[in-house]
Order: C-alpha cells, then sequence, then structure tokens
C-alpha cells in the first residue's frame, strides 16, 4: 500500500471504523514504514490536544464567513493546479482544515558552527534512543524513561543542551554545513559520547593512505565513500596506519577496525561502528 493512500486513512484508522482487512494492511505499512509511522503518531497527538480544547460557541456568521474563504481557497488552488498529479484534491482538504481550525507549525530551534547544524524540534518516534537518517542526515531520537541530559557539540562549540523529561519525545537533527566532513559528538544523559561523522559530499572516490586516530580515520572513510558514521569510541586505541587506496568501503571498514575490538554494521541508512 503507497503512503499517500495510508495517510488518507489515519482517521478511520484512529478512530477504528477501517474494514478489518483494509486496517490489518494499513498497520502492516506502519510497521514497515518510518515516515508514514511518525506521521500518524504525529496525527494522533493533534488529534488528541484538539479534543481537549474548551468548547466555544460559534459566531453566527461564522457558517457564512468560511464558506466565502473556502470558495476564494478553493479558486486560488485551482489556478496553481497541476494536472494528473492528485494535488488538487488534497491540498482543498488541508486548506478547509486551515480555514475552519487554522494550523499550528511547530517551529525547530537551530544552532550551528562551519560545520554541523543542529536542530531540535516535533517527536517522531516512540524509542527511548536512537539515531536514523532523515532527508540524507542523522537524526538523535530521545524518548527517556527518566530525566536525562542532551549534549551536542562540534568543533568545541555547544549546538544544543537541555534537559529532556521522561516519555519526551525529542527529535534532534544534524546537518552538514560548509564543505569539509565534519563531526558532531552527541553525549546522552551518563552514556560515554559518541560522534556523528557526516561527509561534505556524495564522494565514491574512496580513500588513500591514512595515519591518526580512530575517528580521523573514521573521517577519512566517511568523507571518501559519502556515507554518515556514527561511532560509540569509548576507547581510542591511539595512532592507526591503514592504506585505503583501492579498498571499498567494507573492506576500509575491516582495515581500520581490525584489531581495535570495535566492529560496524550498516543500518538506518547509515553506518554504525560500536
Amino acid at each position: 500500500m503507497h503512503c499517500d493512500k495510508v495517510q488518507e486513512l489515519f482517521s478511520e484508522l484512529h478512530e477504528e471504523t477501517l474494514a478489518a482487512g483494509l486496517r490489518q494492511a494499513v498497520q502492516s505499512h506502519l510497521d514497515d514504514c518510518y515516515e508514514c509511522r511518525a506521521d500518524y503518531e504525529g496525527f494522533v497527538s493533534l488529534f488528541g490536544a484538539l479534543g481537549s480544547l474548551p468548547k466555544v460557541n460559534a459566531p453566527a456568521a461564522l457558517s457564512e464567513e468560511v464558506s466565502r474563504r473556502l470558495d476564494h481557497a478553493i479558486w486560488e488552488a485551482k489556478q496553481k493546479a497541476k494536472p494528473g498529479l492528485g494535488w488538487l484534491r488534497l491540498s482543498i482538504g488541508g486548506i478547509a482544515a486551515a480555514v475552519v481550525i487554522g494550523v499550528a507549525y511547530v517551529s525547530i530551534d537551530r544552532f550551528q558552527t562551519d560545520g554541523i547544524e543542529a536542530g531540535y524540534g516535533v517527536p517522531v518516534s516512540k524509542a527511548e534512543f536512537e539515531v536514523k537518517m532523515k532527508d540524507g542526515n542523522p537524526v538523535l531520537i530521545l524518548n527517556p524513561k527518566s530525566e536525562t541530559t542532551v549534549k551536542i557539540t562540534e568543533n568545541g562549540a555547544v549546538l544544543v543542551e537541555e534537559v529532556v523529561q521522561p516519555s519526551s519525545l525529542r527529535e534532534y537533527q544534524l546537518n552538514r554545513k560548509g564543505e569539509r566532513p565534519a563531526t558532531a559528538w552527541i553525549q546522552v544523559g551518563d552514556r560515554k559520547p559518541m560522534v556523528a561523522i557526516v561527509p561534505s559530499g556524495t564522494s565514491n572516490a574512496g580513500a588513500g593512505a591514512f595515519e591518526g586516530t580512530l575517528v580521523e580515520g573514521l573521517k577519512a572513510i566517511s568523507e571518501g565513500f559519502g556515507f554518515v558514521i556514527v561511532a560509540n569510541v569509548v576507547d581510542d586505541p591511539g595512532t592507526l596506519q591503514v592504506d585505503f587506496t583501492g579498498l571499498d568501503l567494507n573492506e576500509a571498514l575491516r582495515s581500520l577496525l581490525e584489531g581495535t575490538g570495535y566492529k560496524f554494521r550498516a543500518t538506518n541508512g547509515l553506518i554504525e561502528v560500536n
């Protein structure tokens, strides 16, 4: 089932009015699709928030005013619509909702240095702690069971530092800034800091001879192969010497990590090193 169709059925799914077979198909899609699952959780939260609002008596002329504005909004949408894209029907529904109740958008507070831009904003998942890829950049998702601090730094500059309350869903986005690969150190609670390395581009040129620390080696691989790497480096093994010339991504990572006790895996669109 396509994402657009699933999102059209959010209301029926929440109100439990879908037929059993269709409900199972929608739920199966949500189990597999991170984006739709996040959108549905946001829909449920918004639905609950709206339901808690106090009831007010509408002005006598509201119906006429809404009809007038809606007619005008639909006319404007038709002027801008592109034939064959199925956009008009969805847009009109969104316009109607905005006209009747208004739509509040949650802004994302952002911080940046020359290398990484970090922002925190809307919740997207119920996982206690995980890192995923979104729009080509790593995203830290946090939903702690107890009060937890989170701190993100880059090049010595503090990008994010705050206390997250229990069951408070938070999403921290790390976006690349500048022309060089950037590293952002992330510390959650008492855990050892982990590093997120974001390449400056999508190079597939590979890497050459290398000498330096483990993190610097991961940075060279990230830049050489165009992959985001998130690493939990508890103990840096010291200076490493590796020649990456002619190696593919897997071979380069194995060569760098050999004898260090660390392992890697590809997951959620990024490389994890633990």
